[in-house]
Formats: structure tokens, C-alpha cells, sequence
């Protein structure tokens, strides 16, 4: 994707982006064909479409190919082993009996690659609602504030922002605000943080995370601390 934004909506210099930064118009499925609308066959006769669609000319071009299918046990375990090998971002499994919903449903579920990294807190970000250290009840009317052991609210992060060291130097690559049991947030908050979004000292956290996207982390959740780790050990390059 960020390679693609490069290329977005641009109106001059196409020619030498297409040199410097190729793409390719991949065929996944088909909608409408020759005016018929097809989006209650099911997948496996939409892919005979496509087939048909392959025969003629504009699949035949250079920057233009038809996605590849996987159906046997094998090719799928040969796919993920790929996904995995290479880092991409993971694989899209479809019922071929499913017709085109236009919307989320369990027909078609993705499977991304996640990854597991050891990070640095160098700052963190002020939560609301229960976070907030004010009275808090669910839209059901439970109490849900976080509590001191006296049974006081007391104020806990929302996220921690996170970094890690490039060259020397750390580099910031994101929040991370999910995971977190309540008596994560308390611990971490009287033992790690200062007022007004400061830490004591930096310190690692393990996360969850489907790796990079424009310099930040995707959809990170916090798994444990690592106070066996130092910051300088939390490398840039886990990601690559």
C-alpha cells in the first residue's frame, strides 16, 4: 500500500513511476459480465467467467493477470508457507460455493500473518471513560471503573507509545492500547508512568502485531512486559 500511494492520483511523471514502481491489475473475481448481473452465482462459476474473461484481450496484456486459486490442501499449505516466507500480509479464504456478498461474512474470512516483537514505551497517551479514573458504568449499567485496592478510581493510560532503535537512534512506530487486562493497566501505570504522558525510564513490552504499515504498527496488542529485556535490544529489525 505504500508503494501504491506513490502512484495515486498522479497527473504527471506516470510514465517514469510506472519504470521505477510497476504495478499489476490483478483479477480476483467478476461482478457483472457483458451487462448480466452475476453476483448470486457462486464463486466457483464466477472464477468459469473469468476464465472465459482470460480468453480475451484485456487479460492478455502485460500489467494485467488473473489471481491465482488455491483449492487442494496442498497448494493451500504450499500458499501460507509462501505468505509467511515472503512477509506478506497473509492469504483470503473463500467458500466456492459463496455468492458475492458485499460485505463482511464467513464466507470469506482472511488470515493474516501476525508477528510478535519486543518493543520500547517511551511515552503514553490519556484514556477516557473507565480509563479516565472518574465513575464509569457500562451502557448496561455495570460498574466498570478501574479501582485502587481502596475501591478509588484511579487514572490509567489509554495507550503506550512505542518505539524501537534504527542505526542508534530510537524511532517511534506507533500506539499501543489494546490487550490490556484492567490489572495490566494499574500495575503498569503506578510502577512505569509519570504525570502528564511521561515514563520513569523507557521499558519493552512483547506485542502482537500484523507488522508495519507506513512506518507504524498494525493493529498492535499488548502481550506481556519484558523487564528481562533492555531497550537497545528491541531492533528495527524484527520487521524485516
Amino acid at each position: 500500500f505504500n508503494m501504491m500511494q506513490r502512484r495515486m492520483n498522479r497527473v504527471e511523471g506516470i510514465e517514469q513511476e510506472a519504470e521505477t514502481n510497476p504495478a499489476m491489475f490483478v483479477f480476483f473475481d467478476i461482478l457483472v459480465y457483458n451487462g448480466k448481473d452475476i453476483k448470486n452465482q457462486s464463486y466457483q462459476e464466477r472464477q468459469k467467467v473469468i476464465t472465459q474473461f482470460n480468453r480475451e484481450s484485456l487479460l492478455s496484456r502485460p500489467a494485467c493477470r488473473r489471481l491465482l486459486v488455491m483449492t487442494t490442501a496442498e497448494e493451500k499449505q504450499s500458499l501460507w508457507d509462501q505468505t509467511i516466507g515472503k512477509k506478506r500480509e497473509g492469504v483470503m479464504a473463500k467458500h466456492i460455493k459463496s455468492p458475492y456478498a458485499g460485505r463482511r461474512s464467513d464466507s470469506w474470512i482472511k488470515f493474516k500473518r501476525k508477528q510478535t516483537v519486543d518493543v520500547i514505551v517511551t511515552e503514553w497517551i490519556r484514556g477516557t471513560g473507565k480509563l479516565s479514573g472518574k465513575e464509569t458504568e457500562s451502557i448496561i449499567g455495570t460498574d466498570i471503573t478501574i479501582r485502587d485496592e481502596n475501591g478509588t478510581p484511579i487514572e490509567v493510560f489509554g495507550a503506550l507509545v512505542c518505539a524501537v532503535m534504527k542505526n542508534g537512534k530510537m524511532v517511534e512506530i506507533g500506539n499501543v492500547g489494546g490487550g490490556f487486562s484492567n490489572e495490566d493497566r494499574r500495575n503498569i501505570t503506578r510502577q512505569f508512568l509519570k504525570p502528564e504522558g511521561a515514563v520513569r525510564m523507557p521499558f519493552v513490552i512483547e506485542v502482537e502485531t500484523y507488522g508495519l504499515a507506513a512506518r507504524k504498527m498494525r493493529m498492535a496488542q499488548f502481550l506481556r512486559m519484558r523487564e528481562d529485556k533492555a531497550p537497545q535490544d528491541c531492533e528495527m529489525k524484527q520487521f524485516e
